[in-house]
């Protein structure tokens, strides 16, 4: 997940479970920061079955159910917020001489 850095404290903002956390507006301000004023790129990803609001439900502990179905049925509204308002394309057309030569620092969840 992309993090944000402010005053010693790193936000995770834009992958999995933070981007169904978070407020869609909070989210585009923490893009608009890494592109803007830190002039970095932001890697933004979901997983298929987060858009999908009406997937069976697994019975798991509570922390489980909470990271995985929270805000799943705004995920579509999310994605299409972001895609107004950013310009995105696949990671793999970034010079990855640009990559390196900004020394991106980026947390990568597993």
């Amino acid at each position: 997940a992309v993090t944000v850095g402010r005053r010693q404290a790193n936000l995770p903002v834009a992958g999995g479970g933070y981007l169904r956390f978070y407020p869609a507006v909070w989210t585009a301000t923490a893009l608009r920061y890494l592109n803007e004023l830190e002039e970095k790129p932001a890697v933004v990803y979901f997983h298929p079955w987060e858009l999908d609001p009406e997937q069976p439900r697994v019975k798991a502990p509570l922390k489980s159910r909470l990271r995985h179905y929270v805000n799943l049925s705004r995920m579509e509204g999310k994605i299409s917020y972001l895609l107004e308002r950013f310009r995105f394309g696949p990671f793999a057309d970034w010079d990855q001489e640009k990559l390196a030569a900004s020394q991106l620092k980026c947390t990568c969840a597993a």
